[in-house]
């Protein structure tokens, strides 16, 4: 596991009262938790605003890559292996708020920046002020950070090259680098296309979206493509001020990610909808590339954002793994889950009985799954709060955490 620490230095030039803080990963393994080392990141001259994504690919030494965003010293790469900052790809004027990498190459990172602002990393290119930066686009009518980003695999952006979805408070898009010649270091923003309106849909604000590579099929939705979960909160009311009559319900929405009308066939699945939209197609072709399926009742987030996952829970009969999609309950300070199948609530720990989670310090900022960690083929999850970090174990036999 990696962790944001922070340590303010003793002594020395930059010691005593008032020093800037010291930014490192701490890096964890959750059998042995007391033995720990660290990633140095910055001098305090930086703060670090996410560490964003993991690389998919191992390194040779059987470490791996990650990404870290930060204000004022751009985006970060740092190596699990040698436990030290590999890449440094400066950005002056702008913060680096998430990252994606891409499934295209494994040396390129997507980047999410200011005023809805999208970057295109190759590392290989990396070293000076704004070296690397191979394009950036601007998302239509989006003035805020660019703060969730989920990678599309090459079988679902259509071998269009890189290609993400992006969570905005208008709704979602989806931008892909076709055309823009970022592959042979050509300039070119890629292509953004709003693929959900979030004033059509719900009205309130998209926090976040996450992707998986479970066809819809496995919920009983009779179709081919991946499964999206997009989240909105509800809108704050203004103190002092008047309650609006219809406030829009933090909600949870879950689609099918598909091929949009009047795309190229031969493309195949949802990738002729992530290639359409790279390419500029009609609005009323690529609306239809995210299918609604169900709604995931009971979400209560209205003030924190709170990135969740979904998670595969094996069955103790034999039967289909079941999926489902795990978040956090804001009034509580707990985890919630939710059937995909059938969008009910779960019951404490995940299951169908009143076992109850555990309370966090704080809001559930993120939940995360890492499968099979937990031994025997189940699922270790993780929730996350601004101070403490608590895993649970999926028990197949009695159904729940």
């Amino acid at each position: 596991m990696l962790l944001l620490a922070e340590s303010t230095p003793a002594g020395g030039a930059g010691g005593g009262a008032g020093a800037p803080a010291e930014q490192r990963l701490r890096k964890v393994s959750i059998y042995m938790p007391g033995s720990a080392s660290h990633i140095r990141l910055s001098d305090g001259a930086a703060r670090v605003a996410r560490v964003c994504a993991v690389a998919p690919q191992p390194l040779e030494g059987g470490g791996k890559l990650v990404a870290v965003g930060t204000q004022g010293a751009g985006l970060l790469i740092a190596s699990t292996d040698s436990n030290c900052v590999v890449h440094r790809l400066q950005l002056p004027g702008s913060c680096v708020w998430s990252a994606a990498w891409s499934a295209a190459c494994d040396q390129q990172v997507m980047i999410g920046l200011d005023r809805g602002r999208l970057g295109l990393v190759d590392l290989r290119m990396t070293g000076g002020a704004g070296k690397g930066l191979l394009l950036e686009a601007a998302a239509p009518g989006v003035q805020q950070p660019l703060r969730r980003l989920a990678a599309l695999g090459a079988g679902v952006a259509g071998g269009a090259g890189a290609a993400c979805l992006v969570a905005a408070p208008g709704g979602v898009y989806a931008w892909s680098d076709a055309g823009s010649g970022a592959g042979g270091g050509g300039g070119g923003g890629g292509g953004f296309t709003q693929l959900l309106d979030a004033r059509s849909v719900h009205g309130g604000n998209c926090e976040s979206v996450a992707l998986t590579d479970a066809p819809s099929e496995v919920v009983g939705g009779g179709a081919a493509g991946p499964l999206v979960c997009v989240s909105f909160r509800a809108p704050l009311a203004a103190a002092g001020g008047p309650q609006q009559q219809e406030q829009p319900a933090a909600a949870h929405l879950l689609y099918s990610l598909e091929r949009s009308q009047g795309a190229d066939p031969a493309a195949g699945g949802a990738g002729a909808a992530v290639a359409a939209a790279a390419a500029g197609a009609e609005a009323d072709g690529a609306a239809r590339a995210l299918r609604g399926m169900a709604r995931l009742a009971g979400h209560t987030s209205c003030g924190v954002v709170t990135v969740g996952d979904f998670v595969r829970l094996p069955s103790a009969h034999g039967s289909s793994p079941a999926l489902a999609f795990y978040s956090g309950d804001e009034r509580r300070n707990t985890v919630a889950a939710w059937d995909c199948g059938s969008g009910a609530m779960l019951g404490g720990g995940g299951g169908g009985g009143a076992e109850a989670w555990d309370a966090l310090a704080g809001p559930v900022l993120q939940v995360s799954a890492a499968p099979g960690a937990g031994g025997g083929g189940s699922p270790l999850i993780g929730a996350l709060c601004e101070s403490q970090l608590v895993l649970w174990r999926w028990d197949a036999a009695a159904g729940h955490m």
